[in-house]
């Protein structure tokens, strides 16, 4: 992971970081939970509703908290929050994500596609039905349509992911330039993995509607799609 960068307040950086944090909170009745500090700690360590790292949010946390004030725009976009409140939250954070180090990676880690075995040899084991926009939000990834490793499927868009203690999984997509349905699939014919592992691992870090009637009649050829 990378060390710890610098902070200003001219930072557009640091505002719009914090201003995104924030803006979770209007949803929020109350930020004195204990609960709610954990839960926050595990949605950035696991980077569940951020586009960014716990790694890039820590150092503005800290600058905000240093500073004992917050840029207006962020405390604009907490609404029902006051000041006093939401720094206090803040150095809580702080306090349960510096006894978590050393942080983990993300519950979905993208992977470079030519890392992916052979298509041939990978087995299906969901279909997804989803507009591409939904799904590159919801694993908060970007799909490929220009690696070797889709070469053979007429450019079809390809996407691997490194899950904590369960490998890599491939979403591959139809041959279409905003495809809407996909396979999930596992490398070197499935050996030593569970499908319904896997599949739970997914459901709960993407909130996808995954679905199996069938997989087991189908190829991983995005024809099949």
């Amino acid at each position: 992971m990378t060390g710890p960068v610098a902070i200003s307040d001219t930072d557009d950086r640091y505002e719009m970081l914090l201003e995104m944090f924030c803006a979770s909170m209007r949803y929020v009745p109350e930020l004195t939970d204990s609960e709610l500090v954990a839960h926050a700690a595990d949605d950035l360590i696991d980077q569940v509703s951020y586009p960014v790292t716990v790694t890039d949010f820590r150092p503005v946390f800290a600058h905000a908290v240093d500073d004992d004030e917050l840029p207006p725009g962020a405390l604009a976009a907490a609404e029902n929050h006051t000041e006093t409140t939401i720094l206090a939250f803040l150095r809580q954070l702080l306090a349960e994500l510096d006894r978590r180090r050393p942080w983990p990676d993300p519950a979905l880690v993208p992977v470079d596609p030519e890392q992916w075995p052979a298509l041939a040899d990978s087995v299906p084991i969901a279909w997804l039905h989803q507009p591409l926009p939904v799904v590159e939000q919801s694993v908060r990834a970007a799909f490929d349509t220009t690696s070797d490793a889709v070469s053979t499927e007429a450019e079809s868009p390809l996407l691997v992911l490194r899950l904590r203690e369960l490998g890599q999984v491939a979403l591959l997509g139809e041959q279409q330039s905003e495809p809407g349905h996909f396979l999930v699939l596992l490398p070197d014919g499935g050996r030593g993995r569970d499908p319904a592992a896997v599949l739970e691992y997914l459901t709960t870090y993407t909130g996808l509607p995954f679905e199996t009637a069938g997989i087991e009649q189908s190829t991983t050829t995005s024809s099949n799609l």
